[in-house]
């Protein structure tokens, strides 16, 4: 192979690996089906084998053995090149990704910020604020280079890197002038038949109350769902319905109370820095470091 393959080949190459259709993947590219078959028809030139070959039983293709370790490899190659690519671009702008869903940037980032701009880091920060499930998807798509995430289990994955920071409760959320209010926790029988407000499926709120429905076999009447704190928050006082939040997103002279489920293994809304792993950039472990300490503290 004397010609190196150019990056936007072997991009075409392992989508073509994964989906096994050269159709599927020139619409994902956007692209027309000659582009990625020539692409691939290069490939097999530099490389001096076959790739692929047609899957007569499924209509589609297969990798060959040859392809089956070009795709390992090419697959490495651009992972390696896209952060790279991003690692240069952090020490060119001077500028951090930071995910920050919506609950965690309300509760903690104004703490934070006070801790960054007195190390003259605040500036050098981009926040994005999305769902926890959202910023999962950015980080392993090198789209974020850190995120202050809201689990229910540490993260785990072999391409981040996560330390625990905080832990909150998963609550019933409600308005003080709720009918419940005046109680120290509330059971199932007394919440199975209220209208929820909740934040949709890009939080894991979603998920976990999902869980917790079905445990205990009730499904919930959800009036209303979105991805706007402010704007459920705004609806539990107006006394509209009752919301599965942690306790966390709760803040004081809101209007609202949060009581605990009396039966139920409520799981811990966790907040964990998770950062690309082998990432070596100065700035990334600066703010990085400043962010633990202002939430130690």
């Amino acid at each position: 192979m004397d010609q190196m393959p150019n990056m936007k080949d072997l991009e075409y190459f392992c989508e073509i690996a994964r989906t096994c259709s050269l159709t599927q993947t020139a619409r994902l590219f956007g692209v027309s089906q000659p582009t990625v078959s020539y692409a691939l028809k290069r490939l097999e030139a530099q490389v001096g084998n076959r790739l692929v070959t047609r899957n007569t039983s499924h209509h589609g293709l297969a990798l060959t053995p040859s392809g089956l370790l070009f795709n390992d490899r090419a697959s490495s190659i651009l992972e390696q090149y896209r952060r790279t690519k991003r690692d240069v671009e952090v020490m060119s702008t001077q500028k951090i990704r930071l995910g920050l869903p919506p609950i965690i940037a309300s509760a903690l980032f104004p703490k934070i910020a006070v801790s960054l701009d007195h190390n003259q880091l605040l500036d050098k920060v981009n926040p994005v604020e999305v769902g926890s499930r959202r910023l999962i998807k950015l980080l392993l798509d090198d789209s974020l280079d850190m995120a202050l995430l809201g689990t229910t289990q540490r993260v785990r994955h072999p391409k981040l890197d996560s330390v625990p920071l905080l832990q909150s409760p998963f609550t019933i959320a409600m308005s003080v002038d709720d009918e419940l209010a005046d109680q120290e926790s509330v059971s199932i029988a007394q919440i199975r038949h209220r209208r929820f407000i909740t934040l949709d499926e890009n939080f894991i709120h979603e998920a976990a109350f999902r869980n917790i429905a079905r445990r205990h076999d009730f499904i919930p009447d959800v009036m209303f769902t979105s991805n706007n704190i402010e704007l459920i928050t705004g609806m539990l006082r107006a006394g509209l319905g009752i919301s599965f939040l942690a306790r966390i997103a709760i803040q004081p002279n809101m209007g609202i109370i949060t009581k605990t489920i009396s039966e139920a293994k409520t799981p811990q809304f966790n907040i964990s820095l998770v950062t690309q792993q082998h990432t070596n950039i100065a700035l990334l472990d600066d703010i990085a470091a400043t962010i633990q300490r202002s939430l130690q503290e």
